[in-house]
């Protein structure tokens, strides 16, 4: 069966999503990554990545993944661009922050209002200290 883009114009809400098909290469990587056990190197898997530096590239493995879950709700930092009083990018942002603190989650929106242009201002600017702070607070 084929998926994709229907041949007539539709509403957003109704475009069929079009999946693009593994390439042999990615099979076949996927298929050694999976064959490694945590004791195995993964310098013994050819590399499809020249250009990458092998002192610099390693291929993470199982036990990387495997950390304590956090005891609190996770902390997002949501941030928009626009300084339009209508501005759609800040109404997607708030409908986010809705849904992400439905889901338990601590938000933060930042208002960009105020906030000066890059090597504008001194880093100890009031707009630049909150952004930092909000940052830091966030994982």
């Amino acid at each position: 069966m084929t998926i994709g883009m229907p041949s007539t114009p539709v509403m957003p809400s109704t475009l069929v999503t079009s999946i693009t098909p593994v390439t042999a290469d990615a099979r076949a990587l996927s298929n050694s990554l999976s064959d490694l056990d945590d004791e195995q190197d993964s310098s013994d898997i050819e590399k499809p990545l020249p250009n990458i530096d092998d002192e610099q590239f390693r291929l993470p493995k199982l036990s990387d993944f495997k950390t304590e879950y956090s005891s609190h709700a996770p902390k997002f930092v949501l941030l928009y661009g626009s300084l339009r009083e209508i501005s759609y990018s800040r109404l997607v942002i708030e409908e986010c922050a809705r849904i992400l603190t439905a889901m338990g989650a601590d938000v933060a929106v930042y208002d960009p209002r105020g906030l000066p242009l890059p090597d504008a201002e001194d880093p100890t600017h009031p707009k630049v200290v909150e952004l930092r702070k909000l940052v830091a607070w966030s994982e």
